[in-house]
């Protein structure tokens, strides 16, 4: 027969489910207020959409920048550039968010609704 749980293990197990409950209110807070948020058409350059044509890709930073002869840094502003403009914080976010939007690599139109 197992031992009862000590104060001290029930206290830190009711604190893990705690924060699990936080996070999951907090990730749910997130996501419905990013699915409310007015989507305004953009328009995006077009070095802007050829390195997210190779973003979608699953490019790299430095395979994006030896396909379009720029360095990695200015692939790197590119997508940071893009990170503000679909309001994400990384690059699987922004690749996500333009899919979302309904970006896609051969589309012919500038505008991509965010």
């Amino acid at each position: 027969m197992m031992p009862d749980p000590t104060a001290d293990q029930l206290t830190i197990q009711h604190l893990r489910l705690e924060v699990a409950r936080l996070e999951h209110a907090l990730a749910s807070r997130e996501l419905l207020a990013a699915m409310l948020a007015p989507k305004p058409s953009l328009y995006l350059p077009p070095r802007d959409r050829d390195v997210l044509v190779r973003l979608c890709m699953g490019d790299s930073s430095e395979e994006i920048g030896q396909a379009l002869f720029i360095t990695a840094a200015t692939v790197k502003t590119h997508l940071d550039g893009l990170s503000k403009r679909f309001g994400t914080h990384n690059r699987v976010g922004t690749a996500m968010a333009a899919i979302r939007a309904g970006f896609t690599p051969d589309q012919d139109q500038q505008e991509v609704s965010t």
